[in-house]
């Protein structure tokens, strides 16, 4: 029995409940605006904005090269210090290095994706790609500084100015520029607004010397950390780049309207508990006894959120996101038991084995899952049907993790 005094009074709950308000804000801003974005642009402007998106998704992991990781398990405040430095200027190198790239062959890109996308828009990919991988170096930085309040804030303040961007490009029909006008602006005042809170922290020019150092200090996660975050990014973004191939990006824009809406709730516990779980799993001395009992709570919390999301998305969404959009309840609640399941992974399975040095297991998995998924959305296209990819993808998802728990529950065992 899960005793919830205990649980209220932990350092664990109050961090994440701290994380929790910011992101919950945050993602009811984004829900709320979805109706009315709906009503200003169109299924295929949705679709193309969310393709800009995903390609970005995609190349961001290669920018920090995974250091990033690293940042949440230096010993000294003074090492992850300079290794946010360092990734600052390797993120730099590696985002001319695919402005190069995206100059270099911008028609062929856009003609592989199969959509009408405008050649010098396209070009704005890295450096959303540069913007969102420096957020997520911050964020850790932050989460060691214990700063939860600041990355709640600006979780906020980066949901409302995308929004109240989109909406009002919406309104001056800027179409889909307007939508990723909005998303590339938003991240570079999230970033800024980070970098004026604490800009004694940033050191500026570093030697090379330095940097070598450094990065020969931390070389192991990115030996370790990047195939493996390759291929969860091609995970999420590949279903993406094949809808809007193989079917169109009207059809696209439906299925990213979808996952947005079924992972809200659970980005809000995960992006809550994962942090918070992963500082106090590495602190504590009896691993196993906490992996069980905040796997518990967490389970208890995602079955909340999931029972009522389930029921509301069924008689609600349709009706909140308009005719056009009318095929979006069905994917939702589908994909909230997908969402369920990651969420799961990622505040336990994913730390642990961090934590455990099982790298080339996780990534391993992370393989399955990218296998899986390729052939659920292959047998989508075959059969013309978005919903025999998503049945397959949850079911193969779901038999995953469980086995990615178990072994993680196992290992602990043995400590």
């Amino acid at each position: 029995m899960i005793k919830l005094s205990g649980f209220i009074k932990s350092s664990f709950y109050k961090n994440g409940l701290n994380l929790f308000s910011g992101t919950l804000i945050g993602n009811l801003i984004t829900f709320g605006f979805l109706p009315i974005l709906t009503r200003l642009y169109t299924q295929e402007e949705i679709g193309i904005n969310s393709t800009l998106i995903s390609i970005s998704s995609f190349i961001t992991v290669f920018f920090s090269l995974q250091l990033n990781q690293s940042i949440l398990v230096q010993q000294s405040k003074k090492k992850y210090t300079l290794l946010v430095n360092v990734i600052f200027i390797i993120s730099l190198v590696v985002f001319m290095i695919f402005l190069l790239i995206f100059i270099f062959f911008e028609i062929e890109i856009i003609k592989l994706l199969n959509a009408e996308i405008k050649p010098k828009l396209i070009l704005l990919v890295p450096l959303l790609a540069f913007n969102v991988s420096l957020y997520n170096t911050l964020r850790n930085f932050f989460i060691r500084e214990n700063s939860f309040n600041l990355i709640s804030k600006n979780f906020i303040f980066k949901s409302l100015s995308n929004n109240i961007l989109m909406s009002s490009f919406g309104v001056l029909s800027f179409g889909y520029y307007g939508l990723f006008f909005s998303k590339v602006i938003s991240e570079i005042f999230s970033n800024i607004h980070l970098f004026l809170k604490h800009n004694g922290y940033f050191k500026g020019i570093i030697s090379l010397t330095k940097i070598s150092k450094v990065f020969k200090q931390n070389i192991k996660y990115p030996t370790v950390t990047l195939p493996h975050s390759v291929f969860t990014s091609l995970s999420a973004e590949v279903p993406i780049l094949f809808i809007t191939s193989y079917f169109s990006p009207t059809i696209t824009g439906i299925y990213f309207l979808s996952i947005k809406v079924s992972s809200i709730p659970f980005q809000i516990i995960s992006t809550s508990l994962g942090n918070v779980f992963f500082d106090e799993f590495i602190n504590d001395s009896n691993k196993l006894y906490l992996f069980v009992k905040r796997l518990k709570e967490a389970l208890v919390i995602h079955l909340i959120i999931l029972i009522p999301s389930i029921v509301f998305t069924y008689l609600f969404i349709d009706k909140i996101f308009g005719y056009d959009f009318g095929t979006i309840g069905s994917f939702t609640s589908f994909l909230l038991i997908l969402f369920f399941s990651k969420s799961i992974s990622s505040i336990f399975g994913n730390p642990v084995m961090l934590h455990l040095k099982k790298n080339e297991l996780n990534f391993q998995f992370e393989m399955y899952n990218f296998i899986t998924m390729l052939i659920s959305i292959l047998l989508g296209v075959y059969f013309e049907s978005i919903l025999i990819f998503i049945l397959l993808n949850i079911t193969t998802n779901i038999f995953i993790i469980i086995i990615k728990l178990k072994l993680c529950y196992n290992f602990l065992k043995k400590l």
